[in-house]
C-alpha cells in the first residue's frame, strides 16, 4: 500500500505534469480534479491571489498563454509528507510576446530566460487545497532587462 506521502507527491506530480503539458481544456479539467473546489492559489512574487476552481482556471490558462517559446521546467527537487509537497524546479524558455502583468517598459520578445522555482503545495482529503509558487523574481527581471531596484516595475 502507498503512503500517504508518496500519493500526495504522485498527485503533484501529475499536475505539475498536465501544467507543463498541452495546455488543452481536456489537461485543464483533469488538473482541477485534483483541487479542492475552495483552493487558493497565491504566485507570491506577484502578490497574486486566487480563490476557487474558477478563479485557478483562469491563472492557469493565463500562465499557458504566457508561456515561453519552447519553455521547458526541469524538476531538481520534491519533498513530501502527509499534508504538504514542494517542489523545486528550473524554467527555461525564450519569451515570445510583450509580458502585460510584468508593467516593463521596453520589449522583452526573444529573450532567453532561466528561473529557479518552488511550489509548496497542501492536499487535504486526497485535494490542493493550497498552492503558493515562489520564484527568482529579480533574477527574472534582471534576464528581461531590469538592470536595478529603481528600475523595476512597481506594482
Amino acid at each position: 500500500m502507498l503512503s500517504v506521502a508518496k500519493t500526495n507527491e504522485d498527485i503533484i506530480r501529475k499536475l505539475w505534469g498536465e501544467l507543463h503539458g498541452s495546455g488543452s481544456k481536456a489537461s485543464l479539467e483533469m488538473m482541477t480534479g485534483f483541487m479542492d473546489e475552495n483552493i487558493d492559489w497565491e504566485v507570491v512574487p506577484l502578490g497574486l491571489k486566487r480563490h476557487g476552481i474558477a478563479e485557478v482556471k483562469l491563472l492557469i490558462q493565463s500562465s499557458w498563454n504566457d508561456m515561453p517559446e519552447g519553455g521547458h521546467h526541469e524538476i531538481t527537487n520534491v519533498f513530501a509528507n502527509d499534508e504538504w509537497v514542494c517542489l523545486e524546479y528550473t524554467a527555461h524558455g525564450k519569451i515570445t510576446k510583450e509580458l502585460k502583468h510584468l508593467n516593463l517598459n521596453h520589449p522583452v520578445e526573444g529573450q532567453v530566460i532561466e528561473v529557479r522555482s518552488i511550489d509548496v503545495f497542501h492536499i487535504k482529503n486526497g485535494k490542493i487545497d493550497l498552492a503558493r509558487e515562489y520564484y527568482d523574481h529579480a533574477t527574472l527581471l534582471r534576464q528581461l532587462g531590469v538592470k536595478t531596484l529603481e528600475d523595476m516595475p512597481m506594482q
